[in-house]
């Protein structure tokens, strides 16, 4: 699909891209009709009124549960379903074939999908036919637009999704509030209200901005996650067996926040590592890479980037914001990141190098030319101290 990323996830086209699939698979063998099948009939097909419909042009057969399931919570089904004014209606095969609903197509709609009436797939559903969360879906959709395509014949085996930022602070005291880091809504910044099409049952955006569309909220959330994807893609050593180049225990991974970048004490965070004060040109580049101007794509075989939740919401950023507030952002996001100690020495195909740097120097007692990451202390430091944690 072509067209805007927020209109390639919207509900309606991905329902139409499921039932897509199940129509397809309906042309070999019998259409499924477990639960989790009932439910994307339900937001796929038109519907008739409940009373007096003829039996044998029901989706299903019958409004009650007489068909095996595929999946356990078969006892969350609606049997029926509400639309409009005391009207309840079934999903159904009109004239003994299948039709969906109106399939929104043309010049006002960059993105096909169906009509929007209201219908939608139950999350659990969704998690079915995609085997991820819509969410997920998502941040895939984002990710293929800032990478250019590898090879088609190439089986990718990239990780997971980064963990998402969890405020661990907020929840141990109630009374505690993380203050809000940046302050672009005064500056005139702003984002730019999500695309949606031309359609005449396009949905109206809401006139009430909620803290998720709040620049300066988005801002303070990107760079909490930003702190945190940082050291949940740090290289691990080669071998299963062998120890990480990291101390940090899983929990304490969990728990990064962006101070954690300002601790001089480099033996509070790595096991071995190779270090170096660089240049301001070098630490600018850094920068450049971790928060990039728009229109600026990660080659095929990059690493490390498109893992990390935080990029990918700071490419969705991007797309919504115009060059004034761009500018304004990456200048208050460089200034905070001046502050930081200590950075990965991010290069373009990925943010943790590891291979032996001869210009670097260590501190832990490691064999010299043994790989560990490639660490950049920030312009005019002093060296870094060396204390392991007992």
């Amino acid at each position: 699909m072509e067209g805007p990323p927020s209109l390639q996830g919207q509900s309606a086209s991905l329902v139409l891209v499921a039932g897509i699939v199940w129509l397809l698979n309906g042309l070999h063998c019998a259409p499924d009709k477990g639960a989790n099948s009932k439910r994307l009939m339900d937001a796929l097909l038109p519907h008739v009124d409940r009373e007096d419909a003829d039996p044998d042009i029901l989706a299903y057969g019958s409004p009650t549960r007489d068909d095996g399931v595929d999946s356990e919570d078969e006892d969350l089904l609606p049997t029926i379903r509400r639309r409009g004014d005391e009207m309840y209606t079934l999903p159904s095969y009109g004239y003994g074939m299948v039709f969906t609903r109106m399939i929104c197509v043309g010049p006002d709609y960059p993105v096909p999908r169906l009509h929007n009436d209201g219908s939608a797939l139950h999350p659990k559903s969704f998690a079915y036919f995609f085997k991820v969360p819509i969410e997920e879906v998502r941040n895939n959709i984002v990710s293929s637009q800032i990478r250019r395509p590898a090879n088609a014949n190439r089986v990718s085996n990239k990780t997971r999704r980064t963990p998402i930022y969890f405020d661990y602070a907020a929840a141990e005291d109630n009374t505690f509030v993380r203050p809000v880091e940046f302050n672009f809504a005064a500056e005139g910044c702003y984002i730019r209200p999500i695309p949606v099409d031309k359609g005449p049952d396009a949905e109206i955006p809401m006139e009430v901005v909620s803290d998720e569309e709040d620049i300066d909220v988005m801002l303070t959330n990107l760079w909490y996650q930003f702190a945190l994807d940082i050291t949940s893609r740090c290289s691990n050593s080669k071998g299963a067996h062998t120890e990480s180049h990291i101390v940090l225990d899983p929990d304490a991974r969990l728990h990064v926040t962006p101070d954690t970048y300002k601790n001089r004490n480099l033996a509070a965070y790595f096991r071995d590592c190779q270090w170096k004060v660089v240049s301001e040109h070098e630490w600018l580049t850094i920068f450049n890479l971790l928060f990039p101007m728009p229109g600026q794509k990660l080659s095929a075989s990059a690493q490390n980037y498109a893992q990390m939740r935080y990029y990918l919401d700071w490419a969705s950023i991007l797309q919504r914001s115009v060059p004034d507030s761009i500018f304004k952002m990456r200048t208050a996001l460089k200034k905070k990141f001046d502050e930081f100690y200590w950075m990965p020495h991010a290069c373009k195909d990925r943010v943790w190098k590891t291979r032996y740097m001869g210009s670097y120097t260590k501190s832990s007692g490691f064999p010299r030319n043994e790989p560990c990451p490639v660490i950049a202390i920030a312009p005019r430091s002093q060296p870094p101290l060396w204390m392991p944690i007992a």
